[in-house]
């Protein structure tokens, strides 16, 4: 294996950083593990899309102010991806049992 595909093996066993960890806003509860994810992840949904109309709308009318929509839309992204990748343990717990099952 050559030293590129170690480093990137070593990085991959590696835990990723908490939202807070990277310096990135949480945008849910912090307590979200144990409560259904589903609705703050409709609740960010929206927000995005919401963020996005706001966005062509700003571009449409004053192109400076452009940069600050995309970083909101940056940390919207962040908080979903995290929550997605939270609820994967659960989603593979319930696979595993549906598989079981049959």
């Amino acid at each position: 294996m050559s030293e590129q595909e170690t480093d990137a093996v070593e990085q991959l066993a590696q835990p990723a950083q908490s939202l807070a960890q990277a310096g990135i806003q949480e945008l849910y509860p912090a307590d979200v593990a144990h409560l259904d994810p589903t609705p703050h992840l409709q609740t960010l949904t929206r927000a995005v899309l919401m963020n996005f109309l706001e966005l062509v709308g700003t571009l449409s009318v004053n192109p400076t102010q452009g940069p600050e929509k995309v970083e909101h839309l940056q940390t919207l992204f962040y908080n979903l991806h995290d929550l997605i990748n939270r609820y994967r343990p659960h989603q593979a717990r319930e696979s595993l049992i549906m598989t079981m099952e049959d």
